[in-house]
């Protein structure tokens, strides 16, 4: 009778709660993501997902399962995206990060630090070398029990706390990762937060667990205050849920997205259908979401996203449950967004201040906009902040190209002309920063100020492309592609005069021959003639590429008498005459 009571408590409490990320076949909601019935308020839930179907990340990452489980499906080998497509994904360089990340999870993970290496040889990683995983001068990777002893383990939580350091150790490996671990998923790890935000040199502290909405939210507040930390959350893997402390006015809220990339290329990336997040009933509108007060009356999140469908999920390596798992979930995305973070090397003062950091990045290279993708539950993407993505996906690289205008440029052949084209990282004022162009004209240059057409004469008139680089040293480039138009008008004759007005004849006279523009390609003839014997001509002068100006030799003939002639300078329908005269010898 009691357990029957029991499910129908629980099967209410479903319901009630819309826990409709179990309803996919092809994924496996591993028990510590379920909330149960009889849970206290403030209970937290791992917010991971294990992908079993046929892979959406394209034809080429399909995976068939080797062997059931508990967990899904196992592989020998692992599946799913590689730390290379992530960081691809989100112009993450390699070997990046600094000081400290923590990662706060409940229960122990026994193989913590054997699957960890695991992982890390796998894909290229530096591996943590000592053999005691709990040791304080562990360089890779250290675990803290947050009261001092080793809690139970739970093979749940073991594949949760797999995920969340293995994935940002593949984005910020040269940070170094504490994995604090609580006694249990309830208030304990509250404790385990403020253990771990005063560990050594942590700057961002990730939480990938979740307890719903509630009362008990203010007395917790105090945990996520420590200065120089800043904290992330998941929303959830279940649209509706709204889950604390991803809602705390002190943590970065971090939704899911649906990433599809291929060889490199992100084909896209829209809003998660089944990620959590919404407006909270307890944390109140804190003053960084200001610019929302119209529209909501308490916090909001998402904040940011990144990768968390396990459709389009990644590798995790777990030797408790058997080996390589395809993962996802909002579990996966707040660890990728707190090591893109520490990539960025901004370590603000607080959540507060990372907040309105995020805020400026809006419609900046620091920032993919998710314009597509819903969920049941009303949250909808769309241009700028929305309330599916908040302000969309972080992007690492740093630097920020500011055009002039968008769009065409124009030069003139044989000309040159100058456009602003800035190259500036006002976040990290002491850098270098490098700017390039490949592929392009090579007679653009830029500085990363001022972008420098000179077109020699001769250039042909149409578009020409170019990609433009800038980086940092050790950041991924941002680029941007221009297209320079050049119009070449056709040369006019715009004079022809001697040199000298009078000759004797039978001596040399000098015609000079001007056009309004360089000869293009290939040069171009003038016809010259005359219809006075003493300047006998019926011929062509030649204007080499890129000239416009020229001197013609022309040699008189004897004459007895002082004679006015009149030479025809001719081309393109244009006729200009060069009145000379030619004199007797003297006796």
């Amino acid at each position: 009778m009691l357990s029957l009571i029991a499910f129908s408590l629980q099967a209410a409490y479903v319901a009630a709660h819309g826990l409709n990320r179990s309803h996919d076949p092809n994924i496996v909601v591993p028990s510590s993501s379920q909330p149960q019935w009889f849970d206290k308020p403030g209970t937290g839930h791992t917010q991971y997902l294990i992908w079993k179907g046929r892979s959406a990340n394209g034809p080429e990452n399909d995976f068939e399962t080797i062997h059931p489980s508990l967990f899904g499906p196992l592989t020998f080998s692992p599946y799913g995206y590689s730390p290379a497509d992530i960081r691809a994904a989100y112009d993450v360089p390699l070997l990046q990060g600094a000081n400290a990340i923590a990662i706060v999870d409940a229960y122990n993970y026994p193989t913590a630090l054997a699957d960890f290496n695991v992982f890390s040889r796998q894909f290229g990683l530096p591996v943590e070398t000592s053999t005691d995983p709990t040791a304080s001068t562990n360089q890779v990777l250290q675990v803290v029990y947050a009261d001092g002893t080793q809690p139970v383990a739970d093979s749940g939580w073991s594949v949760e706390q797999a995920l969340d350091i293995q994935w940002v150790h593949a984005i910020a490996p040269n940070a170094k990762i504490y994995l604090v671990e609580s006694a249990d998923n309830g208030f304990n790890l509250f404790n385990a937060i403020s253990v771990a935000s005063g560990l050594d040199t942590v700057k961002e502290v990730s939480m990938s667990f979740g307890a719903l909405d509630g009362s008990y939210e203010a007395s917790y507040e105090s945990v996520f205050q420590q200065s120089g930390v800043v904290f992330f959350a998941s929303t959830g893997d279940a649209s509706g849920d709204i889950l604390f402390p991803s809602v705390s006015d002190s943590v970065v809220g971090v939704g899911g997205t649906t990433l599809v990339v291929n060889t490199g290329h992100v084909l896209s990336e829209k809003g998660w259908s089944s990620e959590g997040g919404g407006m909270s009933q307890y944390s109140p509108l804190p003053s960084y979401q200001s610019f929302l007060q119209s529209r909501f009356t308490n916090r909001v999140v998402p904040d940011v996203v990144a990768v968390a469908d396990p459709a389009t999920g990644v590798a995790v390596y777990n030797s408790g449950a058997g080996g390589w798992l395809v993962v996802g979930g909002t579990s996966l995305s707040s660890p990728l967004v707190a090591a893109m973070t520490n990539d960025m090397g901004f370590f603000q003062t607080s959540t507060a201040a990372e907040e309105n950091h995020i805020a400026q990045w809006n419609n900046t290279v620091h920032i993919r906009d998710i314009t597509s993708g819903a969920t049941s539950s009303g949250l909808r993407a769309g241009l700028g902040w929305d309330t599916m993505s908040g302000f969309g996906a972080p992007l690492v690289a740093p630097v920020t190209i500011i055009a002039p205008n968008p769009g065409q440029l124009t030069a003139t052949a044989n000309g040159r002309v100058s456009y602003p084209f800035l190259a500036t990282d006002p976040d990290h004022p002491g850098r270098t920063i490098n700017s390039t162009i490949s592929p392009g004209p090579t007679w653009v240059t830029w500085d990363g100020v001022n972008l420098v057409a000179s077109p020699p004469a001769g250039t042909k008139t149409g578009l020409y492309p170019m990609t433009l680089y800038s980086s940092e040293a050790g950041f991924p480039a941002n680029t941007m592609i221009e297209n320079l138009s050049i119009k070449v008008a056709p040369p006019v004759l715009t004079s022809a005069a001697w040199v000298n007005g009078g000759v004797v004849g039978g001596t040399t006279a000098t015609l000079k021959i001007s056009l309004s523009n360089p000869a293009a390609s290939g040069g171009l003839s003038v016809g010259l003639s005359s219809k006075s014997a003493a300047v006998p001509l019926s011929s062509t002068a030649t204007f080499s590429e890129g000239v416009s100006t020229i001197l013609v030799n022309v040699t008189t003939a004897v004459v007895t008498k002082p004679t006015a002639v009149l030479v025809n300078v001719t081309y393109n329908g244009v006729k200009l005459s060069a009145p000379i005269l030619v004199l007797p010898a003297s006796s």
